[in-house]
């Protein structure tokens, strides 16, 4: 029953796929069509998303209940994130890559599949968990993985100098105000939630179907696998859930809390990473590819996630 959910959620995610791959071959989108779905998604759905499922979700004592969870997280992230950097220098992988690798080596699809996956494995109490696993993913992602993205650029665009100005994009901002927001107690009028979650919710179809119109001018390419794209999902689904294990283990932080942490480490790369990839002229083929087949792959290895952190 409970790999039934999974299957249905992720073939879900990937039919959205399929459509957005369909129209495009059907000259219904085309690339402006793509480039208008991800300034969208960047700068008006995911930081309605990201405030809506703070605000709603999340209490002040719930926040300082987390907060040794979420300490111990960002030394996993950190951990990963180094180790995605040497590996990439090891073999070799071109310099303008390496934040793109880092990002998809370190970082999961937390919110659109994950999110699903741990509530039909754990049920709906490990929200909170899988959100917090959100948070930091979110953080990191929006300050370390974004400022490299931009740094290694094809636009050029980044210097040191602008850091802290260009630290602050709209996701972030969100995630910021949203934080403060349940901290100081402030209700938040309903309509306002519920306008938030209406645009939110249009993050993961805008996502979707930009991934579809992508994977279509990437099936003309003929691109294969590379080892970039092996050392990605060995990073995925054997490194970054093993290092989220390790950390975890010896504490005596709740046991879902830890199962759902594995889990969340284990997703498949995050969807954003192809939206950000386009929005600053990096390697977007590469990030489409990845998460297509860590999609794939991640479909292929949740039972045997499930058999492992019940054992």
């Amino acid at each position: 029953m409970i790999f039934t959910d999974v299957l249905n959620s992720i073939l879900s995610l990937i039919s959205v796929m399929a459509i957005g791959y369909w129209l495009t071959k059907k000259n219904v989108f085309n690339e402006d069509s793509s480039t208008l779905f991800a300034n969208l998604a960047i700068n008006i759905t995911i930081p309605f998303l990201v405030f809506y499922n703070f605000i709603s979700t999340f209490n002040p004592t719930e926040f300082e209940d987390l907060g040794m969870g979420l300490l111990l997280l960002f030394l996993t992230f950190l951990i990963n994130y180094s180790l995605s950097i040497v590996i990439a220098r090891i073999f070799n992988l071109p310099k303008n890559q390496h934040g793109i690798f880092a990002n998809m080596f370190t970082l999961s699809n937390t919110i659109f599949i994950g999110l699903p996956v741990n509530i039909a494995l754990f049920g709906e109490k490990s929200i909170p968990y899988a959100l917090s696993y959100s948070i930091v993913n979110t953080i990191i992602f929006w300050t370390i993985g974004v400022y490299q993205i931009k740094k290694e650029s094809l636009n050029n665009e980044v210097s040191d100098h602008g850091f802290f100005k260009k630290l602050f994009t709209p996701p972030l901002i969100s995630l910021l105000l949203s934080s403060a927001l349940i901290v100081s107690r402030i209700s938040i009028p309903r309509f306002i939630l519920d306008t938030a979650k209406m645009v939110g919710g249009m993050t993961t179809p805008i996502s979707l179907l930009y991934i579809g119109t992508v994977f279509f001018y990437l099936l003309q390419s003929r691109l294969s696998i590379n080892k970039q794209i092996l050392l990605v999902l060995i990073g995925r689904f054997i490194i970054s859930p093993s290092v989220v294990f390790l950390v975890f283990h010896y504490t005596k932080l709740p046991v879902l809390m830890k199962k759902v942490f594995i889990i969340q480490a284990a997703m498949p790369v995050m969807t954003q990473l192809v939206i950000i990839a386009k929005v600053y002229n990096t390697d977007v083929d590469l990030a489409a590819l990845a998460i297509f087949i860590s999609t794939i792959i991640g479909l292929i290895l949740l039972p045997v996630y499930m058999i492992i952190i019940n054992i």
